[in-house]
């Protein structure tokens, strides 16, 4: 897989074409390994986006229940995943 080494430290990063060839690799590679090696990256990728979108959704006073239901989770699991700079409990 061209990506592992390119992305090994710096996968926050990818451009969207990266991410796509990435994408492609879970699909098409006959090779499980480099499949699951692309789709450990994206995973990361999507890890790190999705904290850096919630902090943002926060500052900009979004409740947990908003962002729980964009996310497809409960506002306590949520909560609970991303309280970590927050002291306060979610609203019921």
């Amino acid at each position: 897989m061209m990506f592992e080494a390119e992305y090994a430290t710096g996968w926050a990063d990818a451009t969207p074409e990266a991410l796509a060839e990435l994408i492609r690799d879970v699909y098409e590679s006959g090779n499980p390994a480099t499949a699951l090696s692309a789709l450990g990256i994206l995973e990361r990728w999507v890890n790190d986006h999705e904290r850096e979108l919630v902090s943002r959704a926060r500052e900009a006073d979004v409740g947990w229940p908003d962002i729980a239901r964009a996310l497809g989770r409960s506002r306590q699991a949520v909560w609970k995943m991303y309280r970590k700079t927050e002291g306060e409990a979610p609203a019921s």
